[in-house]
C-alpha cells in the first residue's frame, strides 16, 4: 500500500481505491490465465476445430504430421485445410467441397491496395459469391461462414 499520509482525503481515497481496483484486476487475470493454462495443458497446442460455427469436430495434427494413431474421434482422415478460412471436418469438406475443388471453398482474392476505390482483398467463394472488399481477414473468414451456414441449410 502507498502511504496516503501527506495526501488530502479525496486524494488518499482515490489511492486507496486505484489501488484495491489493481488488486482485483490482477486476481481476475491471474484466474484467467490459470484457465487457460488448464485448457492448454488439456486440449494442447495440436488440436484443430472445424471451423463450421456449432460443429465440435476435433482432429489431432500431431497424428497427422507424425502418422502416429490418434485418440478416438479425433483422426485426422478426411479432414480439409482451407488457406481462407481453416479446417473443415469430413462431414462439413464434403457437403462444402468434396474433393477440394469445389462448389463452396474459400479463396482471397488481392487487389491493389492502392487503388482505394476497388483495392484490397476479397473473399470469394468457387460458387461465385464474394464477400466486398475486406480490411480485415477475421471478417471475411466469418462472412464466408455464414455463407457456408446458409448453404448447408439449403442442403439439408
Amino acid at each position: 500500500m502507498t502511504s496516503t499520509s501527506k495526501l488530502s482525503p479525496v486524494e488518499g481515497l482515490r489511492t486507496h481505491l486505484a489501488e484495491a481496483l489493481a488488486e482485483t484486476a490482477m486476481t481476475i487475470l491471474t484466474a484467467y490465465t490459470d484457465t487457460l493454462e488448464q485448457g492448454w495443458m488439456l486440449r494442447g497446442g495440436y488440436l484443430r476445430d472445424c471451423t463450421i460455427p456449432g460443429c465440435h469436430a476435433t482432429f489431432d495434427l500431431r497424428a497427422a504430421w507424425t502418422g502416429q494413431a490418434a485418440e478416438p474421434d479425433r483422426e485426422p482422415d478426411g479432414w480439409r485445410r482451407s488457406q481462407a478460412a481453416g479446417y473443415l471436418c469430413p462431414q462439413h469438406a464434403q457437403a462444402l467441397g468434396g474433393d477440394g475443388t469445389g462448389p463452396h471453398l474459400p479463396t482471397w482474392f488481392y487487389r491493389d491496395h492502392r487503388d482505394k476505390e476497388h483495392g484490397g482483398s476479397v473473399l470469394v467463394c468457387s460458387c461465385g459469391w464474394d464477400a466486398g472488399p475486406i480490411k480485415f481477414r477475421g471478417h471475411g473468414t466469418v462472412l464466408w461462414q455464414v455463407h457456408a451456414l446458409e448453404v448447408l441449410e439449403a442442403n439439408r
